[in-house]
C-alpha cells in the first residue's frame, strides 16, 4: 500500500513538472515575433513591425489592399514584450480612429511578423477586423483579383501578383487590362516562353495595344529571337500611344544591336529612338551615350 502511494505521488510530480515546462513553452511561443515575410505577402493579415534597435515597442495592425490606394497598414496599437507577456501600452491608439499608412516598393526590404493564432487570443484581436468587411467585397470577382494582382506588380511584387491573376485569368481572361498585367508578371519573373504565349493571346483579342508590342518585344528580346523582337517594336511603333514607351521600344533594339555589333541596325534604330520627344531622363543618357558610340565607331 505505502508502494502503491508512493507511485501515485511521483506520477503528481511528474505531470506538474510537464505542466510547468508545457507553461514556459507556451508563454515562449506566445511572444515569438518572426520577422520572415515583406507587406505583401501578409494581405489581410495581423502583422507586427520591427522596433528600432534602442526602442522597446512594437507596431502591430492589419494589412489590406485598398482597391485605390493599394497596400495599406492600419495601425492598431503598440506593445512591449515584458516577462513573456505582450504589454499593450497605456496610451494605446486602439478605438480612438484609424491611422493608415501607405506601403509601397521602398518597403520591400522590410520583414514583418505576421500574428499566429494563439498571438491573436492573447491581444483580443479578431482574425479579421469588422471594417475589412467594406473593402473585401467581390474578392472573388475577376476584378477584385486583377486589381490586386495590378497592385503587386506596381510594387515590385510579380512572384505573388501571378497566384491572383491566373485566378482571374481561370475566370475571364479577356477582363479588360489582364492580358498584360499577366504577361508584364511573367516578363518580371523571367517567364518569358509564359509570357509570349499570353501576349500572342492578347494581340489576338486586340492587335492595337501598344503595351502588348512592348512587353512581346521584351519577351522576345530575353529569348534570343532578335527578329521577332524588331518585328514587335516595329509593329507597335505604328501604334497610337505615349513617346516615351516608343522611345524605350526603339532604345532596347538599338541596344540589341549595338551588343551583337551589327552597326548599321545599331544606327538605324538609334536614329528611330531620336524621333521621339521623351521626357525620360534615363532614355536621354542612354542616347548620348549611344550617340558617342556611334560617333567613335565611324572614325574607326
Amino acid at each position: 500500500m505505502q508502494i502503491h502511494y508512493s507511485m501515485r505521488f511521483l506520477y503528481l510530480l511528474v505531470i506538474c513538472f510537464f505542466f510547468q515546462i508545457s507553461n514556459c513553452f507556451s508563454q515562449a511561443e506566445i511572444t515569438d515575433l518572426k520577422f520572415n515575410k515583406k507587406y505583401f505577402q501578409a494581405i489581410d493579415e495581423w502583422v507586427v513591425f520591427p522596433k528600432k534597435e534602442k526602442d522597446s515597442t512594437y507596431l502591430y495592425g492589419f494589412i489590406y489592399v485598398d482597391q485605390t490606394a493599394g497596400f495599406t497598414f492600419n495601425v492598431e496599437s503598440s506593445f512591449q514584450i515584458k516577462k513573456g507577456k505582450f504589454i499593450v501600452k497605456e496610451d494605446s491608439l486602439k478605438g480612438t480612429y484609424y491611422i493608415k499608412h501607405r506601403l509601397d516598393s521602398k518597403y520591400n526590404k522590410l520583414n514583418l511578423a505576421i500574428l499566429n493564432k494563439l498571438q491573436l487570443e492573447v491581444l483580443n484581436l479578431p482574425r479579421s477586423p469588422k471594417w475589412l468587411e467594406g473593402y473585401n467585397t467581390n474578392k472573388s470577382s475577376v476584378a477584385f483579383l486583377k486589381n490586386i494582382g495590378y497592385q503587386l506588380n506596381h510594387v515590385g511584387a510579380s512572384e505573388e501578383a501571378i497566384t491572383y491573376l491566373l485566378k482571374a485569368y481561370d475566370i475571364d481572361p479577356k477582363f479588360k487590362g489582364l492580358y498584360f498585367e499577366l504577361s508584364f508578371a511573367y516578363n518580371a519573373t523571367r517567364q518569358f516562353e509564359k509570357a509570349k504565349s499570353i501576349l500572342l493571346e492578347a494581340i489576338n483579342y486586340d492587335s492595337e495595344r501598344l503595351l502588348y508590342y512592348k512587353e512581346l518585344m521584351f519577351s522576345y528580346m530575353n529569348l534570343r529571337n532578335n527578329s521577332e523582337a524588331e518585328k514587335a517594336t516595329l509593329k507597335g511603333l505604328s501604334l497610337k500611344g505615349e513617346d516615351d514607351i516608343k522611345a524605350e521600344m526603339a532604345l532596347n533594339m538599338t541596344s540589341v544591336f549595338f551588343n551583337l555589333k551589327e552597326y548599321n541596325s545599331f544606327e538605324k534604330w538609334l536614329l528611330i529612338t531620336k524621333k521621339y520627344q521623351t521626357t525620360n531622363a534615363s532614355i536621354k543618357a542612354y542616347v548620348n551615350t549611344f550617340e558617342r558610340e556611334l560617333e567613335k565607331i565611324k572614325n574607326n
